[in-house]
Order: structure tokens, then C-alpha cells, then sequence
């Protein structure tokens, strides 16, 4: 075996290395998807005119939103059913596939949500900011 020389250890253990998420792109979209914090407990409602009176805020979307509503729970079943195929075929060991399985549901609800204010930011009508 060859000794290989690690050129980046020591920025890595002093904190001084760069990563791809210490970069933030300029005009980047945060989406968020916050559930019930009560077991079993049900939102009956959301107000949101806090949120969107912050500067910068994208549209709030909530569940209460149509066909937002809609698209999202077929995207949900859609994953939850096809992920757990992935997961074993990406060798994720069986005790681990739900979990993961969640997580990357979850993961690819933010992204659609982040996707769907990026082309609502584009669109006629929306924010331009």
C-alpha cells in the first residue's frame, strides 16, 4: 500500500476547510415542513401572517392551499411506496429502510416545495426578489 500524503487533513481538524454547504448561492430558497408537535394531534388551522410579514419570505404554504394540498400527498405516496425499493436496492441494511425511507421522503418534499418557489418566483405574478 502507498502512502498518500492527506494535503487537506489539517484544514479539516482545525475547521478551516471549505465544504459545498458552507457555500450558499446567491438568492438561495429555505423550504420548511413542520408537522403536528402533539402525538396524534391534528392543525385545524395555520395562520401565517407572521411569516409572510417577514422580509424575504417566499410563499407560506400550508396544507389548507388546494391543490398545493393535493400534489403533495401524491407526491408523498408516490415516495413512501417507491422508497423503500430504493433504499434496499441502494444496500441500505433492512433494520435501517424505514427510517431512511422517511428521511428521504422528507427530503424530497422539501425539495419539491423548494423547486415549486423557485418557479412561482418565475412566473408572472410572483416575486421576482
Amino acid at each position: 500500500m502507498t502512502d498518500v500524503r492527506r494535503v487537506d487533513a489539517y484544514e479539516k481538524v482545525t475547521g478551516k476547510a471549505a465544504y459545498g454547504t458552507d457555500r450558499v448561492p446567491e438568492g438561495v430558497a429555505y423550504a420548511m415542513l413542520t408537522p403536528a408537535w402533539i402525538g396524534r394531534g391534528r392543525v385545524s388551522r395555520v395562520d401565517t401572517a407572521a411569516a409572510a410579514a417577514v422580509p424575504g419570505v417566499l410563499p407560506v404554504v400550508t396544507r389548507f392551499d388546494g391543490l398545493v394540498l393535493v400534489l403533495v400527498a401524491l407526491l408523498t405516496v408516490a415516495l413512501s411506496a417507491g422508497m423503500p425499493q430504493v433504499a434496499r436496492g441502494a444496500g441500505v441494511p433492512e433494520r435501517l429502510i424505514a427510517t431512511w425511507a422517511a428521511h428521504t421522503t422528507l427530503n424530497a418534499l422539501s425539495l419539491a416545495v423548494i423547486l415549486h418557489v423557485a418557479v412561482w418566483r418565475r412566473c408572472p405574478g410572483g416575486s421576482a426578489a
